[in-house]
């Protein structure tokens, strides 16, 4: 069935709702700024360049999401794997991670790998080369990320400034962590978990000369999780 008479921004919530997502999840999953998807849903922008990556995270058809024609979702959709998952993802810490500090290690231990299809990557707008695996390992992500679940890792997204409230992956110690980084007025960085345990996963600000000490090592664009 067609929805010409609906617009872009209703079938957008549409979609998002039948996933129970937040805008939050949404653009955490597709890449798109969470500013811009509240745009869309409100009609304030009629258009969008990023409607094939929200389709893609919201798994419905790219032409029903833009232009109202066609089903919500395709046989294709619903039926067919979504390519051969042939990108092997390696974490950080990894000797076989080309972006990761123990690279060619002879010592380190290998990590769990991640197997990645090159469509999901190109629907994130992530190059293979810069693609780190990522496992949450704690209680830290909250309701954001459970323990155990898989995400890829942007490892040429490393300012905060571009993505601005988003979650950053940051090398600690022998670990990598994820925490939600907020940039204010006056450079500083206030690095946050999505957990609500605030004394187990406090909060921390760092000012514009000592954000030096962090480690970011990547924006995480995806995960298995809750987003």
């Amino acid at each position: 069935m067609n929805n010409v008479s609906t617009t872009l921004g209703t079938r957008l919530k549409t979609a998002r709702k039948s996933k129970n997502w937040r805008q939050e999840d949404l653009s955490d999953r597709s890449g798109v700024k969470q500013s811009t998807i509240s745009k869309i849903e409100r009609d304030i922008q009629k258009t969008s360049t990023e409607v094939v990556k929200l389709a893609h995270a919201l798994k419905v058809s790219a032409i029903w999401l833009s232009d109202g024609i066609g089903p919500m979702y395709t046989e294709i959709d619903k039926n067919t794997p979504e390519v051969e998952e042939d990108c092997m993802l390696y974490q950080y810490f990894d000797p076989r991670c080309i972006k990761g500090s123990y690279f060619n290690s002879k010592d380190k231990p290998s990590c769990d790998t991640l197997s990645v299809s090159s469509r999901t990557l190109a629907g994130l707008g992530v190059a293979a080369d810069d693609a780190i695996a990522y496992v949450q390992d704690d209680e830290s992500g909250g309701m954001t990320l459970a323990h155990g679940d898989e995400g890829v890792i942007d490892s040429s997204q490393t300012e905060p400034e571009l993505n601005n409230g988003r979650l950053f992956a940051i090398a600690s110690g022998h670990r990598v962590i994820v925490r939600r980084i907020t940039v204010n007025s006056i450079g500083g960085l206030l690095v946050s978990s999505d957990s609500s345990d605030k004394s187990r996963f406090p909060d921390e600000l760092f000012t514009a000369l000592d954000r030096q000490q962090l480690n970011i090592i990547g924006r995480l664009c995806w995960s298995s999780g809750r987003k």
